[in-house]
């Protein structure tokens, strides 16, 4: 079975559910993530996260509880399941000449509200930014009520992905870096299938 590991500190006035797909490589960069996230944000933020081992899940704990001393937050973690590894990895992109950065945990935004079912809103961020001001408007204003994703277009594409790709550059793409999930649209309309 899988565990979940939770830390409760105190809470403000607003819940926002933020989610990180993560293996060994981006803890470091997910602990300055989370900072600039709770520094910045003075509401109550739960933070969903998959990681690939219990190797990644540990370094994460060791790291929370170093911020949990000063900052609130709730944590949620799950460990990427073997059937879902070996299901995504031949999208796995590590040996690609296009893309070498994209691995198999990266394909967990599509999972978290199977590993999460009480989850209806995500805003899901990779793990490796800086985030320098409150977010909360980008969580609560979007009406995505009728609709899977909020993300912002990349227009044009470059052009090695739309060769890659085999679309023109003006196809519609994003950067899945930064999106808001309705979750609830995905579970209505059994989008993963």
């Amino acid at each position: 079975g899988v565990k979940i590991y939770k830390i409760k500190i105190n809470t403000f006035f607003i819940y926002m559910n933020i989610g990180f797909a993560l293996d060994i490589n981006l803890v470091l960069p997910l602990i300055n993530t989370l900072y600039s996230i709770l520094f910045n944000n003075k509401n109550n933020i739960i933070f969903y996260l998959i990681v690939d081992d219990d190797n990644t899940k540990n370094m994460i704990l060791n790291n929370l509880h170093l911020l949990s001393n000063f900052l609130n937050y709730t944590t949620n973690i799950k460990i990427m399941k073997d059937s879902d590894k070996e299901f995504f990895s031949k999208y796995d992109r590590r040996n690609s000449e296009l893309r070498k950065d994209i691995h198999t945990i990266h394909y967990c935004q599509l999972l978290f509200g199977e590993y999460f079912n009480d989850l209806h809103k995500l805003l899901y961020l990779e793990a490796d930014q800086i985030i320098n001001g409150n977010i909360s408007e980008l969580y609560e204003t979007h009406n995505i009520a009728e609709k899977g994703i909020c993300a912002v277009p990349e227009l044009p594409i470059p052009k090695f992905i739309s060769e890659y790709i085999g679309k023109e550059t003006n196809f519609e793409y994003f950067n899945c870096g930064v999106t808001l999930l309705n979750l609830n649209y995905w579970k209505n309309n059994d989008i993963l299938n």
